[in-house]
C-alpha cells in the first residue's frame, strides 16, 4: 500500500513537472516576443514625443 502512495505521488509530481515546463515554453514562445514588440514601440513613441517635448522648449528659449 505505501508503494503505490508513493507511485501515485510521484506520477503526479511528474505531471505537474510537465506542465510546468508547458507554461514555460508557453510563455517563452508566444508571450515574450509580443511583450518585446510592444514594448520597443512603446519606447519609440515615448523617444518621439519627448523629441517633440524638446523641440518646443528650444523653440522657447530661442524666442527670449
Amino acid at each position: 500500500m505505501a508503494v503505490d502512495w508513493n507511485e501515485r505521488i510521484r506520477e503526479a509530481v511528474e505531471r505537474m513537472e510537465d506542465e510546468v515546463r508547458h507554461a514555460v515554453d508557453y510563455v517563452n514562445d508566444e508571450l515574450v516576443p509580443e511583450a518585446r514588440v510592444q514594448s520597443a514601440e512603446a519606447l519609440r513613441k515615448a523617444a518621439q514625443k519627448l523629441h517633440e517635448l524638446a523641440q518646443k522648449l528650444d523653440e522657447r528659449s530661442q524666442g527670449r
